[in-house]
């Protein structure tokens, strides 16, 4: 007897129906997606026995056991694939629950492990006049187990279609794991439940009868996955998106059509990335793809929020958002604000009598020859409690492996004040360098360009704890990306989006502030660049030890900000023009150039620029835009592509 012609409801966010190998299949997202339908509607599980199968196409290897078809919870009967991606048959019989799996063992290549995106059968099967049960793969016997001939034990439980429920927890490869929504992340088709015991025949013949051949095995009818890769038109501009990953985990987001945010550049393949996908961490990506964060303040386990509070735990972006603040031809700038919770939403240090808790507010200046100055505040009651600031972490898309994208000689490189540098390789386990006294530091990636980080280093650490087989980095697939509620679960495979985090950086103070609102503000300089971590040391020494301003004229100078990367001035009332001179020398470079000139005549006034009484053409090296202040007036941003160790007189006027 099987079940067939019953309408039920399909739970999650949308069904999405898909060619099957036998008409259309259902495709499950892995969290929300399930068909239930009540006890009674099966058929009754008595007489000789029970068989049950089905066809299933996995797009990622499940958090944990999750079923084809399951009834009750250790009870009843289940068929179903673990985390690993191997095929178990489970019945409750003679008051035990009884579990009949193919375990297998790294680098969980053999026969009977299932392959991503594959048609596979599974069937289980329990004769009650032998007391044996047997489990199938594509028709064919691999495993048996004798369990009594009492029979099976069923309950009232709903029958349950690819979701486990919300009552399991991860059993291996994992910490820091809570509780979560545990469900199938690919198309189910074919599912059948049978009141006998069927044999070996007649799974064999089951599974030729529906066998679609291998044009339909090998292609099942799922997207392919890989991390965004958006479009910028080699144009240095910001833009608001809405990135695209696959459609299932697509379908699960509350968003509008604008909540992502990219940057890129006229003369660089690189890109910044700031994708919900990766909770608004901001991305640095290379012309392959390869994606990368210096970021962020982490608060950990503190007394009411244990865990790690960050912004990765913020899985869905309830408390995270980024926005454009200034978008013109000289210079971005992105917004990124956070709140510092754990995966169950308790934030770090919250304080019931003012509503406020651990935040973090950064402002990432971009320019156009790549750069980005991140200016970093975190607000917080507790300043001294040894918050993280920087976590050098690589990210994986579906399919990339770490050691395909970090490069293992050398993994890293370390640039001192003088230009000296020092690789690093992880052979095998990873080094143990000196941080203090460096300024640049420098990840490789197999692409042409690699990720750095610039700043008077303090110290640091590398990352050498919890490590598996399947890399020399430390890996795991908590995020980006999954939606289940973890801080840590070590990854298997490249089945999904991962991350290796590399090392931390400890960063010197740049400001404090205390009283009734107490923060801590830090600075960084990151980038990718195709060039050698010693050619970037007059870049690093011209935004960590700017050359000064001098002889200012038809205005005045407020200095150089830091944490901008740009040199403010205050334009003159009259209409005499801004000059001034920049002291560069060799111990103070200038490498590319920012103003900020307030006080511009207007929206669309035009600049020209003198560089040594020269004038300079509008284009690549000398743009300008403008951008309005609080109070209603204008300011001019000037961006010159410059790199000199000689001083320069500069003349800015209004056309």
């Amino acid at each position: 007897e099987d079940i067939s012609q019953m309408r039920v409801p399909i739970h999650g966010p949308k069904a999405l129906w898909k060619r099957g190998v036998s008409g259309t299949a259902l495709e499950f997202d892995g969290y929300h997606s399930l068909v239930s339908f009540p006890a009674s509607n099966a058929p009754a599980v008595s007489g000789d026995g029970l068989t049950i199968e089905g066809w299933i196409a996995l797009g990622a290897y499940p958090w944990n056991w999750v079923p084809i078809i399951q009834q009750g919870d250790d009870d009843g009967y289940f068929l179903g694939v673990d985390s690993h991606g191997y095929p178990g048959f489970k019945l409750k019989v003679s008051g035990v629950w009884q579990q009949l799996v193919v375990p297998g063992r790294p680098p969980y290549n053999d026969t009977n492990h299932l392959a991503l995106f594959h048609w596979y059968q599974l069937a289980g099967t329990y004769d009650k006049g032998q007391g044996v049960m047997r489990l199938y793969l594509n028709g064919k016997q691999v495993g048996e187990k004798a369990v009594g001939g009492s029979g099976v034990q069923t309950t009232n439980a709903n029958i349950r279609l690819g979701k486990a429920g919300l009552l399991k927890v991860p059993t291996d490869g994992t910490h820091d794991t809570l509780p979560s929504e545990f469900g199938l992340d690919g198309l189910i088709d074919e599912v059948n439940i049978y009141n006998v015991g069927l044999n070996r025949r007649q799974v064999a013949e089951s599974f030729a009868s529906m066998n679609p051949g291998p044009a339909v095995l090998n292609h099942p009818d799922m997207q392919p996955r890989h991390l965004p890769n958006p479009t910028t038109n080699r144009k240095f501009e910001a833009y608001y998106t809405r990135l695209q990953y696959y459609e299932t985990w697509d379908n699960m987001w509350c968003f509008g059509s604008f909540p992502d945010v990219v940057v890129g550049f006229d003369q660089s393949p690189i890109k910044f990335v700031f994708w919900r996908g990766v909770s608004f961490v901001p991305m640095m990506v290379n012309e392959s793809n390869q994606w990368f964060t210096e970021e962020f303040n982490e608060t950990g386990f503190c007394e009411d929020a244990p865990g790690d509070c960050e912004p990765m735990s913020d899985k869905a972006c309830r408390v995270s958002h980024v926005r454009i603040i200034e978008n013109n031809p000289a210079r971005v700038v992105v917004q990124w604000r956070y709140r510092l919770a754990n995966p169950s939403h308790h934030w770090a240090f919250y304080d019931a009598a003012t509503g406020w808790g651990d935040i973090s507010d950064w402002y990432f200046y971009i320019y156009p020859d790549g750069l980005a100055s991140v200016d970093m505040r975190l607000y917080t009651s507790r300043p001294d409690y040894g918050h993280e600031w920087d976590e050098q972490i690589a990210v994986f898309g579906p399919g990339q492996h770490p050691e395909a994208v970090i490069r293992k000689q050398p993994v890293m490189t370390l640039v001192n004040a003088a230009g000296q540098s020092t690789d690093y390789d992880w052979n095998p386990n990873p080094p143990n360098p000196n941080y203090p006294g460096n300024i640049i530091q420098m990840i490789h990636f197999t692409g042409e360009y690699s990720p750095f980080a610039i700043q008077k280093f303090d110290g640091g650490d590398i990352y050498g704890g919890e490590r598996t087989w399947y890399s020399v980095f430390p890996t795991w697939n908590h995020w980006p990306i999954a939606q289940i509620n973890s801080s840590g679960r070590n990854a298997s495979f490249p089945d999904r989006a991962s991350h290796s985090s590399i090392s931390h950086l400890s960063l010197p103070e740049y400001a404090t502030q205390n009283g009734p609102v107490t923060y801590i503000e830090k600075l960084l300089m990151e980038g990718m660049t195709d060039l050698p971590a010693a050619a970037l040391t007059n870049l690093a020494k011209s935004w960590l030890d700017a050359p000064a301003v001098a002889d200012v004229t038809g205005g005045s100078s407020q200095g150089y900000s830091q944490p901008q990367r740009t040199y403010v001035f205050t334009y003159g009332s009259g209409a005499a023009p801004l000059t001034f001179e920049i002291a560069a020398s060799v111990r103070h470079p200038i490498h590319n150039l920012c103003f900020e000139i307030r006080n511009w005549k207007s929206r669309t006034t035009r600049a020209t620029l003198k560089i040594g009484g020269v004038s300079q053409s509008d284009g690549p090296n000398f743009r300008q835009g403008v951008k309005i202040d609080t109070d209603g007036s204008w300011t001019l941003i000037v961006w010159v592509g410059l790199s000199v160790e000689t001083k320069q007189e500069f003349e800015v006027a209004a056309q």
